[in-house]
């Protein structure tokens, strides 16, 4: 049994209430910004931000997926070229 209020966050159960809590807090704090985000084309300097937000939020994403494809494979060839490289240390 861990005790919820001496030990570390991430040694807690992923069920546990605070931590469900506080995921939809989060969720929710995301959705109602996104919910005023249909108003920002109607203002003059707003419109323009928005634009190139949601291009930034693209960028992100497309270079998010390429790092996380190449830390990924580079985790499984890590092992394999130290022992190549064993005999030069």
């Amino acid at each position: 049994m861990i005790d919820n209020h001496t030990s570390a966050r991430f040694l807690w159960k992923y069920d546990d209430p605070e931590i469900v809590s506080d995921v939809l807090f989060a969720v929710a704090n995301v959705v109602s910004f996104a919910r005023t985000t249909y108003l920002m084309p109607a203002f003059e300097a707003l419109g323009p931000l928005q634009i190139s937000f949601t291009r930034m939020l693209t960028d992100i994403t497309r270079f998010m997926v390429l790092y996380l494809l190449l830390v990924g494979d580079s985790e499984d060839t890590d092992n394999a070229s130290v022992e190549a490289l064993g005999h030069l240390y």
